[in-house]
């Protein structure tokens, strides 16, 4: 059996905790292999659906560029780069026009008819 096995089945114990996840810790740390924490969604992320409403709702005043979308979003997230906030509009942006709800004609976004 390999090791990087046996140390996921470790970490799979010690993230069920218990006292089998005490052990398993332990028996890690023996191995010189320390579980990777679990990553937990950003604390200032929007709430499901509240990007994309965020989005309908600047849209309505016309079409623009997720650039300029991202610069009206971004006072709501103070502790968002432009540069973050850009990538997750746009990101959203595309998962939006999969579902119909916007649509690009060269740079500009707009909402669907």
């Amino acid at each position: 059996m390999q090791d990087k096995t046996i140390n996921n089945a470790l970490v799979a114990i010690y993230r069920a905790g218990g006292k089998q996840g005490n052990l398993a810790a332990q028996i890690l740390a023996l191995r010189d292999a320390t579980p990777a924490s679990k990553r937990h969604r950003c604390k200032t992320a929007f709430k499901r659906g509240q990007m994309r409403m965020a989005i309908m709702d600047v849209l309505r005043g016309g079409a623009m560029t997720s650039e300029d979308l991202a610069a009206r979003i971004q006072p709501h997230k103070p502790d968002w780069t432009i540069g973050e906030t850009t990538l997750r509009v746009r990101s959203t942006l595309d998962k939006m026009r999969v579902k119909g709800l916007v649509k690009r004609e060269g740079q500009l976004w707009g909402l669907a008819p």
